[in-house]
């Protein structure tokens, strides 16, 4: 089992995500930030795999199909009512958990690690095919870090 990793600076999606907040007058945290950067980056480089809303319980991962959104805010409303199993890249933040990292076997995961100061690590775990872990985080990071570009 492979694990590729890159630590990513949050303090740009965290401006943004308060922005949004206060903007569109709901709670808008990392995670919708972070689940576009990576549909985005997937489709950058014409990856077959389709990002699903990760989540952890106890010890399972549990994995929602999202419909596709043509906005950040198209985005937050589809994870919303995101609520049917789906399989694909499993997309999981863990900034309110003790992990930096999670390594499922079998199951393509993105993670975005506890938050150690301005910083997180990125980690992608699974079978995610030959040539893309390291350009998949390069590019989720490239949004993470310059936001804007999720509009």
């Amino acid at each position: 089992m492979q694990a590729w990793q890159r630590l990513v600076a949050l303090g740009p999606a965290r401006e943004a995500a308060s922005a949004l907040s206060e903007a569109w007058r709901v709670e808008v945290g990392l995670y919708p930030l972070l689940f576009r950067a990576v549909a985005k980056a997937l489709a950058d480089l014409q990856a077959p795999l389709r990002p699903t809303k990760g989540s952890l319980e106890g010890d399972t991962l549990v994995s929602l199909r999202v419909a596709p959104a043509q906005t950040l805010r198209g985005t937050l409303d589809s994870l919303q009512v995101a609520s049917e199993p789906g399989e694909g890249l499993a997309v999981l933040s863990l900034l309110d958990t003790p992990f930096d990292q999670v390594i499922l076997f079998g199951v393509p995961t993105l993670t975005l690690g506890r938050a150690q100061g301005d910083y997180a690590l990125l980690s992608l775990s699974g079978e995610a095919g030959a040539g893309l872990p390291g350009e998949l985080l390069e590019r989720v990071a490239y949004y993470l870090e310059r936001p804007i570009l999720l509009a």
